[in-house]
């Protein structure tokens, strides 16, 4: 079994049906000091995640390669 180094960190995208104000305030709703591990995190609506997703651009590109659903 392959020696695996354990996560620091996480990278984490919450898509909402609504959200109000500009994205770098949305965070101030989440209790992200209440996870487990540090976490760096973007919270858009599924508009804005639609939106971005049909960019193309090098983040949509990353989304779609290791985005996780949960």
């Amino acid at each position: 079994m392959p020696a695996t180094l354990p996560c620091r960190r996480w990278a984490c995208s919450a898509v909402t049906a609504t959200a109000a104000g500009p994205q770098n305030q949305r965070l101030l709703h989440w209790p992200l000091d209440q996870l487990p591990l540090s976490c760096d995190a973007i919270v858009m609506t599924q508009a804005e995640f639609d939106q971005l997703m049909a960019s193309g651009s090098r983040m949509a590109q990353e989304l779609q390669r290791d985005l996780r659903w949960m």
